[in-house]
């Protein structure tokens, strides 16, 4: 488990109790936690008890927690009030200027439990009766809550990479003889994707019997997700890898230029190779997004940026 990963349950685990009115000190020391352990270089499931416990910020109660995570996968306690916790508040503790104070209001007063019934609540103007809310705060957070369920399946490139790659790289090391690779949102690192979509040549059955199981995975009417990433796997035979890898590596607009300029019946031992096969410089999947990027490609005018061109802080 990594750092990331544990600083997250004791950031929850502050916030949730916070809801419930806990001890305000317990509260401080599982925030400053999550504040500690993500900023760590070594990882903390990796330490000792000795070692977790001569960290400043880290003392025998949050080393107790750490040493129940890496044996268990969870924190009794936080699982305990999140039990207590209906699921709907649980997730509006992710909206940005929503602090649990503000939530414990609307939830032990208005009775509300969802993002949708506070969004709800704030078209009837019925927060602004509350302390701490008022005509401008309720507006404020009208648009916070428009935006936060417009957005539900979607997710920031830059907050799934890391979860992505510590996902194949497990299927890697579990299967060995068998192919990976990302397709689709993620493999074109696009600014916003909306699942992990990972191509593979191990039997579909196997592998999602291996992901239910797997620590961090939570699955609800069929959908898994990973990290609270929804995940997506798409078998595929052998020999037809590099053929569905590249299918699934572009925009439908490049695609279909593609199609017209070469046909889609084609067999490749690598992505790099198809390119070569039609004598076209190689395109990377994040550039596989308008149909210009082949025209540059088989003139050779295709200039990306890498990092040996950036000249300053980006």
């Amino acid at each position: 488990m990594t750092n990331r990963e544990v600083a997250r349950k004791f950031n929850m685990l502050g916030k949730v109790m916070e809801l419930h009115g806990e001890n305000p000190f317990k509260i401080r020391s599982y925030s400053s936690a999550y504040n500690t352990i993500r900023r760590l270089p070594q990882e903390v499931a990796q330490l000792s008890r000795e070692q977790l416990t001569e960290i400043p910020g880290i003392g025998k109660n949050i080393a107790d927690k750490i040493e129940e995570l890496n044996e268990t996968g969870q924190i009794s306690t936080l699982q305990r009030f999140l039990d207590d916790t209906p699921p709907g508040i649980v997730q509006l503790l992710s909206i940005k200027g929503l602090g649990a104070k503000k939530i414990l209001l609307v939830w032990k007063d208005l009775g509300i439990e969802s993002a949708g019934e506070l969004l709800y609540a704030c078209e009837e103007n019925r927060l602004v009766d509350l302390k701490g809310f008022g005509v401008k705060t309720q507006e404020n957070l009208r648009k916070q809550l428009v935006y936060f369920l417009d957005a539900q399946g979607k997710y920031l490139y830059g907050h799934v990479e890391e979860e992505a790659r510590e996902l194949i790289g497990l299927l890697e090391e579990t299967y060995v003889d068998a192919r990976f690779d990302f397709i689709n949102d993620i493999r074109r690192q696009m600014q916003i994707v909306h699942s992990i979509d990972i191509l593979g040549t191990q039997d579909e059955e196997e592998v999602m019997a291996w992901l239910s199981e797997l620590d961090g995975v939570e699955e609800e009417e069929g959908v898994y997700k990973y990290q609270g990433t929804t995940v997506h796997y798409v078998y595929t035979e052998e020999d037809e890898f590099y053929h569905n890898l590249f299918m699934g590596s572009g925009s439908e607009a490049f695609l279909e230029a593609w199609s017209e300029a070469y046909g889609d019946d084609f067999i490749s031992e690598d992505d790099d190779s198809l390119f070569d096969m039609h004598g076209c410089g190689y395109i990377p999947p994040e550039s596989r997004e308008l149909p210009r990027s082949l025209d540059d490609a088989r003139s050779g005018a295709l200039d990306l940026v890498d990092l040996d061109d950036i000249r300053g802080v980006v």
